[in-house]
């Protein structure tokens, strides 16, 4: 995330509000000032960014989820999935 932040041009950087930088409720405040203001907007974050955060109308107009190419170790569908395949027999994972 923040390997994608600081290669964006510098005009786009200076949009850009990073998850980390401060607290959530700091970080979507100053978006919800800079969009009041007129001013452009981008929040750079994980899950856990959007996590109870409600940005009706002109505080979200575009979203993009990223997948990443592996799932998380202990989410419970791939839990499930990991501990079906090791009972099958075809494939000891750690």
């Amino acid at each position: 995330m923040h390997q994608v932040a600081h290669a964006l041009p510098e005009a786009l950087r200076e949009q850009i509000l990073v998850q980390g930088s401060t607290s959530k409720r700091e970080l979507l405040a100053r978006h919800k000032a800079r969009i009041d203001q007129g001013q452009r907007s981008v929040l750079f974050g994980l899950a856990s960014l959007s996590e109870g955060v409600d940005l009706p109308g002109a505080y979200c107009t575009h979203l993009v989820v990223v997948k990443l190419p592996f799932a998380v170790p202990d989410d419970p569908v791939e839990q499930t999935r990991r501990e079906w395949i090791e009972a099958q027999g075809e494939v000891r994972l750690p």
